[in-house]
């Protein structure tokens, strides 16, 4: 059942939050940008917004965040304008966490600019970070929704499922206007309510499912959630480590089958066949997270 949550947003509190080392903001945007689903968060100029749901059930509080990212020759410091009365604290780590701010980029430059093939990539962008969960059950989501798809598909899958779901913030807050559904609410619509293959509108529902469930913990801790996703039908070896990146946190994980990883690894002059681009891949340990990064950005 959908939580109907009417108490108004208490007001903003403001926060700035410090960032380690190097800081690729401008990157960082452009991902947020592409993904994002419209009345649930943007993108304008350096400024990303969203809503956020904290908890569950009758423990759920709503609230929004709003992240300025610094530009060039700002301070290394991200303005965080959060709506929240009692998980202040959780909201302001789920920015940290979207924001991928408690990795030192110069560390994970410096173990990665040292492979010839990536070290212009480096320099020309250096700092650049794995995109955390705002909320990591809409993650699993997304991601399940956005198997073989382009991005503007699943984005648009997204947004017919959050229109269809119909859970709405108590107000507006420019331009926000809805919460991603709660697991369970996802699971209660059945896979009829999914476009596309019958496989993937099932992974979906048995995935939110498991989540509202408590099967599968959506937990960084958790080292099971891996195999637990791996057992669904409709779920792959490549979205389970795509989880493992963004809603895990695993900064270790490089998705040599991926063919934009693949076809960026060619134009940096790297393997692009999964078995010597994991090989090449050893070097970049304990950041083949990043590398990967930089293989999707070189591959245009």
């Amino acid at each position: 059942m959908m939580t109907r949550v009417s108490a108004p947003l208490p007001d903003p509190v403001v926060v700035d939050l410090p960032v380690a080392g190097p800081f690729a903001a401008d990157r960082l945007l452009a991902f947020l940008s592409r993904e994002s689903v419209p009345g649930v968060e943007y993108v304008r100029e350096r400024e990303y917004a969203r809503s956020l749901r904290l908890g569950s059930g009758d423990d759920a509080e709503v609230g929004t965040i709003r992240l300025h990212l610094p530009g060039p020759g700002d301070p290394p410091t991200v303005r965080a304008v959060v709506r929240f009365a009692a998980r202040i604290d959780e909201a302001v780590a789920r920015c940290r966490h979207l924001l991928d701010l408690d990795t030192d980029g110069s560390a994970v430059d410096r173990v990665l600019r040292a492979d010839p093939g990536l070290a212009a990539s480096v320099q020309r962008c250096p700092g650049l970070r794995v995109p955390g969960p705002a909320e990591p059950a809409e993650t699993v989501v997304r991601t399940i929704l956005g198997q073989q798809v382009s991005v503007a598909g699943a984005r648009t899958a997204a947004t017919r499922l959050v229109a269809l779901a119909d859970d709405r913030l108590p107000e507006p807050v420019d331009g926000l206007t809805h919460l991603f559904p709660e697991p369970a609410r996802i699971a209660a619509l059945g896979p009829t309510a999914f476009v596309g293959p019958r496989i993937r509108a099932q992974a979906v529902v048995t995935a939110a499912a498991a989540i509202a469930g408590g099967t599968l913990r959506l937990d960084r801790t958790d080292a099971h959630a891996r195999g637990v996703l791996l057992a669904m039908p409709g779920i792959g070896p490549w979205t389970a480590d795509y989880l493992s990146m963004r809603v895990f946190g695993d900064p270790d994980v490089l998705l040599v089958d991926d063919l934009a990883i693949r076809r960026g690894a060619g134009a940096l002059g790297l393997p692009d066949q999964p078995r010597e681009l994991a090989a090449r891949g050893l070097d970049w340990r304990p950041f083949r997270s990043y590398a990967g990064m930089h293989l999707w950005a070189a591959s245009g």
